[in-house]
């Protein structure tokens, strides 16, 4: 059996065995009651949009247009209201242009009575209304030349934007002989207007005098329901979706789609049944539900797209992008756009129509967080302030559409903009709005503010009942049913004022990452030298109950103290001819300030605060095998003292700490060796000339010996036969030369001379990304916290990773097992621990991103580059294609973007 089947059985199963059907005795008492309310059948349901139109006594005339690449488009025109004076037939009137939803068709405008229709209000105001039909609806299903069996159905909303909107309005403005118009969008209508806009057709821009977009969508990343639900049941498998959804037409209007929706919620049906499906789709609260014109709207919709264009939408809601249809490979993708992924949507180029947003905090489909991006417009953009309902709080828990199929949102959204409209120097006949459409004072008499934009406005629900007794659309009393059940059955769910909607837990719940301000990175940046509260206990544990002595220095620790003073002085020793440089108070002086350094974080973590006071290890390095210059150690010390301590809030990733990967040499040109020459190394012996072959083998680097010191800054390898270290070296450039020393007494000596190296070329480490808590869980309680500075996330001001993802065989990754003080794990994967353990540590090859980032670092042009540190982590938040904040990450960011 098909998988849609199978998925639509177990939804309907569901939704069946967890509704109040369950409650066998008194749901049969309520379908009792409900009986006595069987509707009759309501003459909508059997005619078309014009005939609905023509049915309440109002003019329509149908425009059809024919599009650049063939498509075939019906209009649906209300030219006057209906009332309206034979004399004004030959004026001008302003227009309206009415543009309907996803699966959607202009019914949406006139789906009820005249009263609570928007098409039919702004008629009667003395409006012009247009009613476009995009391609592939039950209304624009024909083209010139090919067959709805052919290549029909192969168009997303990418050309409802770009082909069929500015066709139809130019039609529009044709026939009525205006040269602007109004402009109202609903969800993909309004999704269709932003990108046309954001195109750049300064044309077609002028001709918009306002925009009212109702349940906007600009982006859909934090969308719920349905769609969301199938975009993650999917994913990227497309051809999934064309196979069990039909590989031309989406959701057909059949008899079938009629008739599973005419079960659900007919009478004789439980309410929480048919609740749960309107939840499933649109939100969470639909008590203003009325179930007998529910044949009515589903006689009409869905009114038809493609299944390219649903698959669209679920790109949109993965990605959380606005960009063109992604064709699924690079050879397609840059076949039609010329380049390997589709284009994204600049939306900042929407810089002079002002819009209107009108949205719900209980949508799904258009959530406040996706709506809330358009703040970033640069057109003026206004928001709906709350609309004057009679409860409190207004529209709160309401959800999507009630000003399209709703029936009172649409008189109070509908007065709101014909205000607005109205007061836009357009000659209005004298048919205008009546003194009963009046705003309250408080409500509309001051425009919001164009600099600060506010969003408290609210969009009402997807089908409002408006008023109970009306010809033609008869509700049932629920009330009434209501008031008897529970006088019976007091402690039903019903009655207690609950939401019963045991399917939300269906939904899967998208948590959003924090949004930064680009321009204020500091602001929500990960404070160096921070410890979470929960690990700062798990490790002093390890103090207070003596498995080690958190206050004397560890074995080895002043050997290898000795011997790091030892070398330096050695090595300057060789390099300057200045006694100054040999006094051993300046090494001294220097391995001392990395000392202060330790302690200084020590106390930042909170491991200072204690009764038993953690006393870091004193052995002249820094994360075990790095040096630090002394401007470097006293930059670092400052950071910390910018931070306050001990810490005690817990800080993850999605809180904002930008990752370590490598130095941010697009700033710090003083440490990054020259582009494009070879850098010179000595060496002590013919040891390291493998480890250059590794870099050298998938980079432009390239690495030149010298028998004799240069003049130019280099490279100085330094054997050293000792057992208390690996290797030891600086990160970046240092003048005149950067000493590596490498004992040759450890498992991968290659591996391990490659691995100094990059430290020297600015590569840090790995495990000491700030998002490496996303990958790897460090084990606080098996470590000696006197080692706290082998795990501990630094200064975030000076390393960026480039935009590349973690890796854990990366040959800048510590083992498994560094600094453990019972042999037990320090280190464990999160994704597939089995695999990834034996990887991380390893030192026999460069990983692809040890590749990339060595590759973006010295092999670029000098154009390519970050113009912030912060770009890095922008990059793999997903920011240089995410709306607002890509168009200034295209600009600044070009090298963790991959735009270069």
């Amino acid at each position: 059996m098909k998988l849609f089947h199978l998925f639509i059985i177990s939804l309907i199963n569901f939704l069946l065995n967890n509704s109040v059907l369950s409650e066998e005795n008194e749901i049969k008492e309520e379908i009792l009651l409900r009986k006595e309310l069987i509707r009759k059948e309501l003459p909508e349901e059997k005619l078309n949009t014009p005939e609905i139109i023509k049915y309440y006594g109002y003019e329509c005339e149908i425009h059809k247009v024919t599009t650049k690449d063939g498509y075939i488009l019906e209009m649906h025109r209300i030219p006057f209201g209906r009332n309206f004076n034979e004399m004004e037939r030959n004026q001008k009137k302003p227009v309206v242009y009415l543009q309907h939803g996803l699966l959607a068709s202009s019914f949406d405008w006139v789906a009820n009575l005249p009263e609570q229709s928007l098409g039919f209000l702004l008629a009667d105001a003395g409006f012009d209304v247009w009613m476009g039909n995009v391609r592939g609806n039950v209304y624009s299903s024909k083209h010139e030349k090919i067959t709805l069996k052919d290549d029909y159905w192969k168009f997303t909303w990418d050309e409802m934007s770009s082909i069929d909107l500015p066709a139809m309005v130019d039609k529009a403005l044709e026939v009525s002989g205006q040269s602007k118009l109004f402009y109202v969008g609903h969800s993909q209508g309004t999704l269709i207007m932003f990108t046309q806009l954001a195109s750049g057709n300064k044309e077609f821009a002028n001709k918009i005098i306002k925009y009212f977009a109702l349940a906007p969508v600009a982006t859909i990343k934090y969308m719920k329901g349905l769609i969301s639900l199938s975009g993650k049941l999917f994913g990227k498998n497309f051809d999934i979706l064309n196979k069990h959804f039909g590989s031309h037409e989406f959701l057909p209007n059949t008899w079938a789609s009629q008739l599973f929706s005419q079960i659900l919620c007919s009478p004789i049906v439980s309410k929480s049944v048919c609740d749960n499906v309107m939840f499933l789709i649109g939100g969470t609260d639909n008590s203003q539900l009325n179930e007998t014109r529910i044949v009515v709207y589903t006689t009409h919709e869905p009114a038809g797209t493609s299944t390219r264009n649903i698959a669209h939408w679920t790109q949109m809601q993965q990605t959380g992008l606005v960009q063109k249809f992604d064709y699924g490979t690079e050879n397609e993708n840059k076949l039609i756009y010329g380049q390997n992924i589709p284009p994204i949507y600049n939306l900042t180029n929407i810089n002079s129509v002002p819009i209107y947003l009108y949205y719900s905090d209980s949508d799904w489909l258009a959530t406040k967080k996706d709506v809330e991006l358009t703040v970033f417009l640069p057109s003026p953009t206004f928001s709906c302030p709350t609309c004057p309902f009679d409860w409190t709080p207004p529209l709160e828990g309401r959800s999507r559409g009630e000003g399209i199929i709703g029936t009172d949102g649409n008189n109070r959204i509908g007065r709101n903009m014909g205000m607005k409209m109205s007061g836009s120097n357009m000659q209005m006949n004298a048919n205008t709005w009546s003194t009963e459409w009046t705003m309250q004072p408080w409500s509309w008499s001051v425009e919001p503010e164009v600099t600060s934009p506010t969003f408290t406005s609210t969009l009402p629900t997807i089908i409002n009942s408006g008023q109970k007794h009306v010809e033609g659309g008869r509700r049932p009393n629920i009330d009434k049913i209501k008031e008897i059940f529970c006088s019976r059955h007091p402690n039903n769910p019903k009655c207690q004022g609950r939401s019963e909607s045991p399917i939300q837990n269906l939904i899967p719940q998208t948590t959003p990452q924090p949004q930064i301000q680009i321009e204020e990175p500091k602001t929500k940046s990960m404070p160096f030298g921070y410890l979470d509260a929960e690990a700062r206990d798990a490790i002093i544990k390890n103090c207070q109950s003596g498995i080690v002595d958190c206050k004397s220095q560890p074995f080895g620790m002043e050997q290898k103290r000795n011997m790091v003073i030892q070398n330096e002085m050695d090595f300057a020793r060789k390099q300057y001819s200045s006694s100054s440089y040999l006094s051993p108070g300046i090494v001294t002086k220097r391995i001392d300030l990395v000392h202060e350094l330790k302690l200084k974080m020590i106390k930042v973590a909170g491991l200072g605060e204690y009764v038993i006071k953690v006393t870091p290890v004193n052995d002249g390095t820094f994360e075990h095998d790095v040096l630090l210059t002394e401007s470097q150690a006293q930059n670092l010390i400052n950071a910390l003292d910018q931070t306050p301590y001990p810490s005690t809030k817990k800080y993850g990733y999605g809180h904002g700490r930008s990752q370590r990967s490598s130095l941010f040499l697009d700033q710090l040109q003083t440490q990054r060796w020259p582009l494009g020459e070879s850098i010179k190394y000595f060496i002590d012996g013919n040891i390291v000339h493998q480890a250059h072959q590794l870099i050298q083998a998938s980079t432009c680097i390239r690495f030149e010996q010298v028998n004799e010191k240069p003049q130019t800054d280099y490279l100085h390898y330094v054997k050293v036969s000792t057992p208390t270290f690996c290797g030891l070296s600086y990160i970046g450039r240092v003048t005149p030369a950067n000493p590596i020393y490498l004992s040759f007494q450890c498992q991968d000596p290659i591996g391990v001379a490659t691995h100094e190296t990059m430290h020297a070329l600015g590569a840090n480490h790995e495990h000491l990304r700030s998002d490496r808590d996303e990958y790897i869980n460090i084990q606080w309680e098996n470590i000696n916290p006197q080692f706290y500075d082998f795990f501990a996330i630094a200064d975030p001001s000076k390393f960026t990773p480039y935009g590349i993802i973690y890796s854990f065989d990366s040959i800048m990754h510590y083992g498994a097992s560094t600094a453990s003080l019972n042999q037990k794990p320090t280190m464990i994967p999160k994704i597939d621990p089995q695999i990834n353990t034996p990887k991380m540590g390893q030192r026999q090859r460069l990983s692809s991103q040890d590749i990339e980032l060595l590759n973006k670092m010295y092999c670029k042009q000098t154009s390519c580059s970050d113009s912030s540190v912060y770009c890095g982590v922008w990059a793999l938040r997903g920011f240089c294609s995410i709306y607002p904040q890509y168009g200034w990450m295209q600009q600044n960011c070009l090298k963790s973007c991959k735009l270069c």
